[in-house]
């Protein structure tokens, strides 16, 4: 499981690299498909074996609303970018609610490592 977490963070982190460089116009991004919370890796075992395994656990159901709400961001600032207003695209990951639901994402992660019911 603590492998499992390793590779969510790693994941979502790496999500806001594309993002920016889909804003600068150097990545292409589905907006429709960021905007879903159960089709990356990590929402896939939230709807999956995670939800199956931990529907119960307070911080699972935490981890999968502060999920849902970084999709729900980054779908923001691909609306933006779209609209041209990429500086406004770019502050929202850098210093917006993006990075804020990417700072509780890592909380919660750091959480579940840390909770026997992940192990």
């Amino acid at each position: 499981m603590s492998d499992f977490l390793d590779k969510a963070f790693s994941s979502h982190a790496a999500v806001k690299d594309r993002l920016r460089k889909s804003i600068l116009g150097q990545a292409d991004l589905d907006a429709s498909v960021i905007r879903r919370d159960d089709v990356c890796v990590v929402g896939q075992w939230i709807y999956g074996e995670g939800g199956a395994k931990h529907r119960s656990n307070a911080l699972f159901e935490q981890f999968k609303t502060v999920h849902a709400e970084f999709h729900q961001e980054a779908y923001k600032a691909m609306m933006l970018a779209s609209q041209g207003d990429n500086a406004r695209a770019l502050a929202a990951i850098e210093q917006g609610g993006f990075q804020k639901k990417s700072a509780e994402i890592a909380q919660c992660i750091g959480k579940m490592k840390k909770d026997p019911a992940f192990k």
